[in-house]
């Protein structure tokens, strides 16, 4: 990400990004002024880094730099240089062996031609951009448990379980953390600043490398937070699926910076995360981390 102050602007957009509401309004400008090619892209290479078999992954790339990146592509992105192009070309002739990083230059690159060309301008049309912000309230707000259909159960533990769940609404997937509101309160009888301190943590932030909250609510007998799912496994995953359990050092550099900027974030709005570990560091299907397991944040006066 660029520094201040854009920094919180390209997070904003990737939030959008992340939005089936932000895709759509985003998809409606950038066809508006011809724009649509980097937001392809985007959604062909996101993805990409979750490809287990070598196999579909060269192939996927093969078609990816067909369609954007190569000399005669049919949807061709003004991003890719002539010495990035002749050394993606090369490398996909001789059937090389592809890592998960292949294009992770490239969306970087295109999250820049995205803001410049598509985010910025639409944010410069206060009318416009109000009016999709006030959509984006509108279609997060005012939520209650009938309004998921409950697909399956990811997993359990002491206060509850975790279940799949899909919002009708925004048409998008959830995962639903259900904790049962007693055991939560006899868990925290001598601690009751701790109870609900994950809800208000993950209220305060507003970060790409923080799970995000999507929904709070509760019923009678339980407290629920719906986040956001993510199912290509955590930091002790890769560790544990690499050679001699290490992994490159371009990406633990690439993960320890982005920990750092969440950690940063928190320190910022007051709070210390206290459990840092990777089983506790998710990696997203964009390649991005994801710090997650907010229940032990404390605030710096306590």
């Amino acid at each position: 990400l660029p520094a201040a102050p854009h920094a919180q602007e390209y997070m904003k957009l990737l939030v959008a990004l992340d939005c089936s509401l932000g895709q759509r309004r985003l998809g409606a400008f950038a066809a508006e002024v011809n724009a649509q090619h980097p937001l392809c892209f985007w959604t062909d290479t996101l993805d990409f880094r979750s490809i287990p078999s070598a196999d579909y992954r060269r192939v996927r790339a093969q078609q990816v730099f067909r369609r954007y990146c190569a000399a005669a592509a049919p949807q061709p992105v003004g991003f890719v240089s002539d010495a990035a192009r002749a050394e993606m070309a090369g490398r996909l002739e001789r059937g090389e062996a592809l890592s998960a990083d292949f294009f992770t230059p490239l969306r970087r690159a295109c999250l820049r031609e995205i803001y410049e060309r598509v985010y910025a301008p639409l944010r410069a049309d206060e009318a416009r951009f109000a009016k999709y912000e006030a959509e984006l309230q509108a279609a997060y707000n005012h939520v209650s448990v009938d309004d998921f259909d409950y697909m399956e159960l990811l997993g359990s533990g002491g206060f509850g379980r975790v279940v799949l769940v899909y919002k009708r609404s925004t048409q998008r997937h959830y995962a639903m953390k259900v904790q049962h509101k007693r055991a939560l309160v006899n868990h925290y009888r001598n601690d009751h600043r701790s109870l609900g301190a994950e809800m208000a943590a993950l209220a305060t932030c507003s970060h790409p490398f923080i799970m995000r909250m999507e929904y709070a609510l509760h019923t009678d007998e339980h407290a629920i937070l719906v986040l956001e799912l993510i199912t290509t496994g955590t930091l002790q995953d890769a560790l544990d699926a690499s050679p001699y359990g290490k992994l490159a050092h371009d990406s633990v550099r690439f993960y320890v910076a982005e920990v750092a900027l969440a950690l940063l974030h928190l320190h910022e709005c007051g709070l210390m995360y206290r459990d840092l570990k990777p089983r506790n560091v998710m990696v997203a299907e964009d390649g991005h981390v994801r710090l997650v397991d907010l229940g032990g944040v404390a605030d710096f006066k306590g």
